[in-house]
């Protein structure tokens, strides 16, 4: 159960802000988001944790117990650096999205996701607590829940200026946690 409320709560703080979640909110503006993508996108948020926690599996049987905390604080490090990077820098114009096909669009969404945070940080839940399908099932569902403000508010929730700050003080939080892990893991204190 901890292995499914951590990727669970990481994947929905990590997911904030993301390219996928505005380029939901583009396909949101452009009223083109129908049940199809939706249930595209669910698949792959879905497939994308099934792999992230397959990997961590992996990692798992490879490491060490401190070597595994020790890849759950770089998977932390890189989410909270990466979320203080995004809250100083400015949000991108998003103009009607350029939409071919369903294909193509979940195609697209599906290689953005693979390269976002949440996905190494549910590789590391999953190795650092052993358990794999709660991990899946937990970043399953944090990708989901946040993605539900793009959809209904479209481009409005990507660039708020409370999205933003949520950016600034999750990143903080994150890098004061994932420094703790490694001091632990390191055995320095």
């Amino acid at each position: 159960m901890d292995a499914l409320l951590l990727a669970l709560l990481l994947t929905l703080v990590l997911d904030q802000g993301t390219g996928t979640q505005r380029s939901v909110a583009r396909l949101a503006d452009a009223g083109t988001a129908d049940t199809r993508h939706i249930g595209g996108l669910a698949l792959m948020i879905a497939a994308n944790a099934g792999v992230a926690a397959a990997l961590g599996a992996v990692m798992a049987a490879l490491l060490m117990p401190d070597a595994r905390l020790l890849f759950l604080a770089i998977a932390l490090l890189i989410g909270g650096g990466s979320h203080l990077i995004a809250a100083f820098r400015k949000p991108p114009v998003t103009g009607a999205p350029p939409f071919r096909s369903r294909f193509r669009t979940l195609l697209t969404f599906a290689m953005r996701r693979a390269g976002e945070n949440s996905a190494f940080a549910t590789a590391g839940v999953a190795a650092f607590t052993d358990a794999p399908v709660l991990a899946a099932i937990g970043a399953m569902l944090g990708g989901w829940v946040a993605l539900v403000p793009p959809l209904s508010l479209g481009s409005r929730y990507t660039r708020h200026g409370l999205l933003r700050l949520f950016q600034l003080l999750s990143g903080v939080i994150l890098l004061c946690i994932a420094i703790a892990c490694a001091v632990n893991a390191l055995r320095i204190v």
